[in-house]
């Protein structure tokens, strides 16, 4: 009986184990190195390099990939369209055509002449023909064309391509494309309103001048530093410009939207450090390259400080010296306007001067031009010392 439970529990323990076979002892398990729990990181959102992860392209999700393939391509299309200002030799970004400028230019035109068609003087009015003259004198002697309806001068000096080259300035010829673009027949609209001091040309050659600039110009030299700097804004394409900038204002304002920056701030920053100091950078190039302009003309470029001395004054008295006015103080404050104080331009315009002047002795009319100019002075000297008539005698 021993003998077959013995062999029973042999056959039981040999099934057991068949059946079911015995497991390795149970441990605990261990790694040479603690794995830490998976974790999103945020692109750009910092964290430590301890935990060995870094953010990688192919972990982009696909909203980030398309923000910096826009970026790229967006970088790439800016470098594209830089160009070097032929007169001053300036960079910016510019990718208007010079016709769509002037398409745009005709809506514009269009719509001044519809507010202000009926305060256009003639032709033939006195001051009407004065701006023309001046406008005529300062485009034929750069070569830029004719004005409508009225006879030009003769030709006073060399074209503008001269007017920046070896010379006059000792560098590579400048502003020769410039000529090639512009020579046209321009247009002069004076228009009849002593409350606007205000001049603008237009690109296609329309020329438009408010009776209110004229207490400020007092004289052709002044008429000619104010007709010179709007021509200048043609010369330098600053309409296509402004219009370029436009669209890379609106892209860094997507882009910073994007981002999470608030889009008034976003706004607001771009204008004050960058639309604003462009606008007031392409009108000091103005002031600079009209400055060449009129003296090219022979028109005196001493009269350009004196001008704009005037204009501070008119722009003190319009404030009617009321303390909460603060017209005559922001004269000389540029940082939220788009022109720069008129006390910063009279410094620049004073530094271009004597550059200027070498412009005009260079010229046809230099020497004619100089010995009038002084025989002016001395008739004015004399005519001032003698004793004026008494009317009431």
């Amino acid at each position: 009986m021993f003998t077959n439970a013995l062999t029973s529990l042999s056959r039981r323990s040999l099934i057991s184990r068949v059946v079911k076979p015995s497991l390795p002892p149970s441990r605990t398990f261990h790694s040479s190195r603690q794995l830490s729990a998976v974790r999103y990181v945020r692109f750009g959102g910092g964290g430590s390099d301890k935990g060995g992860w870094r953010p990688r392209f192919n972990q982009w999700d696909r909203p980030t990939k398309l923000l910096a393939g826009a970026v790229g391509g967006g970088g790439v299309y800016y470098v594209y369209h830089l160009e070097r200002i032929e007169e001053t030799g300036r960079w910016r970004f510019i990718d208007v055509s010079p016709e769509r400028e002037k398409q745009l230019a005709e809506e514009s035109n269009k719509e001044v002449l519809a507010e202000f068609g009926s305060k256009i003087l003639p032709h033939n009015h006195p001051e009407a023909r004065q701006v023309s003259k001046v406008a005529s004198r300062i485009l034929s002697a750069a070569n830029l064309g004719e004005v409508k309806g009225h006879r030009g001068e003769e030709t006073l000096s060399l074209g503008i391509s001269d007017l920046f080259g070896n010379d006059v300035w000792g560098s590579p010829s400048y502003g020769s494309q410039a000529a090639d673009r512009l020579k046209q027949e321009w247009e002069v609209f004076v228009i009849k309103d002593d409350k606007i001091p205000n001049a603008f040309v237009t690109p296609g050659g329309k020329i438009f001048v408010f009776t209110g600039i004229f207490p400020a110009c007092q004289n052709e030299d002044g008429l000619a530093t104010v007709l010179g700097h709007e021509i200048a804004h043609q010369v330098v394409r600053h309409s296509a410009e402004k219009l370029s900038g436009m669209k890379v204002f609106g892209a860094l304002v997507l882009l910073l939207e994007i981002l999470g920056l608030d889009v008034g701030v976003s706004r607001l920053g771009l204008t004050l450090f960058m639309t604003l100091p462009n606008s007031r950078s392409m009108e000091s190039e103005a002031d600079q390259v009209g400055l060449r302009l009129m003296a090219q003309a022979c028109y005196d470029p001493r009269e350009s400080t004196k001008l704009w001395e005037r204009m501070s004054q008119l722009e003190a008295q319009s404030s009617g010296g009321k303390w909460w006015n603060f017209g005559a103080k922001m004269s000389d404050v540029d940082f939220v306007s788009t022109h720069p104080a008129n006390s910063k331009r009279i410094k620049a315009l004073e530094q271009w001067i004597p550059s200027a002047l070498s412009i005009r002795a260079g010229s046809s009319c230099g020497a004619d031009m100089s010995s009038k100019y002084e025989s002016f002075k001395d008739t004015s000297r004399t005519l001032a010392m003698q004793p004026r008539p008494r009317w009431d005698a």
